[in-house]
C-alpha cells in the first residue's frame, strides 16, 4: 500500500504553496516538481513570471524603458476600463429611469 492511500482523500487534495511561486496537489508533487517554473526556480532561485524573454521579481526589477512602456500600457488599460464601467452605469440608471 502505497503512503497516498492511507492519507485521507482531503488531504491529498489540498492545496500546497511552493517556494518557487507555484501551487500544487499532494497527488500532483511530482509534476509540479518537473515544471518550468519550480526548475527554473532550482537554477537561479528567482521565482517564475510568465512567458517573458527574461525572468524578474517585480515590475521594479524590469529595465527603465519595458517598465515605462508596461506602465502606460496598464494605465490606459484601466482608463478605456473604467470609461467602460461608467457608460455601462450610466445606461443602466437611464433604463431604470424609464421603468
Amino acid at each position: 500500500m502505497d503512503a497516498t492511500d492511507e492519507k485521507p482523500k482531503w488531504d491529498r487534495k489540498r492545496k500546497v504553496s511552493c517556494d518557487c511561486g507555484g501551487r500544487y496537489t499532494m497527488n500532483n508533487k511530482s509534476y509540479h516538481m518537473k515544471s518550468r517554473r519550480h526548475k527554473h526556480y532550482e537554477e537561479n532561485n528567482t521565482k517564475y513570471v510568465g512567458n517573458t524573454s527574461k525572468f524578474y521579481l517585480t515590475l521594479d526589477e524590469l529595465p527603465e524603458d519595458r517598465r515605462k512602456i508596461k506602465q502606460e500600457y496598464y494605465k490606459a488599460y484601466w482608463k478605456r476600463y473604467s470609461a467602460k464601467k461608467k457608460a455601462e452605469k450610466e445606461k443602466n440608471e437611464k433604463n431604470n429611469i424609464l421603468v
